[in-house]
Order: C-alpha cells, then structure tokens, then sequence
C-alpha cells in the first residue's frame, strides 16, 4: 500500500512530461473525424497513443532507471526530473507561448518578478503542455481534413439523389476505410507523430 502514492505520482509525471497527453488528443480528434466514437476503439486509441509514446519517451525512461524504477514505488527524483525530463520538456516547448506564459507568471508574481526564474517547472510544465496541444489540434486538424471532405460529399450527394433516410455514416465510413488503408494511414500516423519528436 505505501508503494501507490508513489507509483501513481511517477505515472503522472510521465504521463504530464511525456508525449502522451499530444498523442492521445491527436488520435481521439482522428477517431472523431473517423466516426468511430464507441467505447471499444476509445480502448485502442489510448493503446496506441501509449504504444508510440513508448518509442519516443524509451530513451528518456531508461535513463531514469526503466519501467522497473518507475513501478518500484521510489517517487522520481529532482534529479531525473532534472537531468532527464527537463532536457525533453525544453526542446519541445514553443518559444512564444513560454514568453507569453513568463509574462502572465510576472504580472501574478509582480512584487518579485525579477526574481523569477524561466526554467523552473512551475513555468516549462504548463509552456510545454500548451505547446503539445497546440501541435496536437493542428495535426489532427490535418488528419481529418480528408474524412470531412468525404462527409460533405456524400452528405450533398445523398441530398441530391433524394435518399433523405440513408445515414451519412452508413456511405461515408467504408469510404473513409477505403481511403484510410489506401494510403497505409497507421503507418502516415505513427511516422508524423514519432517525427514531430525528431530533433
């Protein structure tokens, strides 16, 4: 039991200072534009999303010690945070939202702003998480940019041939498969998704 406070902070931490929380937004904004909303493919977007966030962040975890340090219940120390996440969380912050949340962190903090330091965790973690979503929205905006464009047609060609009681879903799906396997599409995301990480 005194083992699960600290494993479910480790999980937090590296689900906050990993790839995850970009992974998993973009690939539920994909299964929306799919039309896959059930329960059951929510399950293997999240396992996918963990999968992927696994080949990016393996570096970084071993460095701190493995899955095995990890789940020993030892919470993550300064040190890893410092030496391991850190490096990771700073080179994929977006330079403009971090000024911008330095000066909303001055202005709260005006009596000692001079004394504010930039790269402290108070300041990297929420920068950081506000660039991974903004990446986030615009790659899924370009993931389903295709399957809208299928939708408005079908959806203008079902009104134009009168078959008002034919759901949209029913034609536009096979559709969005056909065109989704056609162009290899898990393999398009994993590669975007994992390259958005490559330095």
């Amino acid at each position: 039991m005194d083992t699960i406070g600290p494993l479910i902070s480790n999980i937090l931490v590296l689900i906050a200072l990993s790839c995850f929380v970009k992974i998993l937004t973009t690939m539920s904004i994909f299964r929306y534009g799919l039309g896959l909303r059930g329960i059951g493919f929510g399950l293997v977007v999240v396992i996918f999303s963990f999968g992927i966030s696994w080949l990016v962040m393996e570096p970084a975890i071993s460095k701190a010690g493995g899955v095995r340090q990890i789940a020993s219940g030892e919470t993550v120390s300064d040190e890893l945070l410092e030496g391991t996440f850190k490096p990771f969380v700073q080179a994929h912050i977006d330079p403009d939202v971090k000024a911008r949340l330095q000066r909303y962190r001055k202005s709260l903090h005006a009596e000692r702003g001079a004394e504010l330091e930039e790269d402290t965790f108070s300041l990297l973690l929420p920068a950081f998480l506000v660039s991974e979503l903004k990446d986030a929205f615009f790659l899924g905006f370009l993931f389903i940019v295709p399957f809208f464009i299928i939708d408005l047609l079908v959806a203008n060609a079902i009104l134009v041939l009168g078959m008002t009681n034919l759901e949209t879903f029913v034609v536009a799906f096979p559709l969005k498969l056909l065109l989704f396997f056609s162009v290899d599409g898990w393999t398009l995301i994993s590669e975007r998704l994992i390259g958005s990480y490559l330095l």
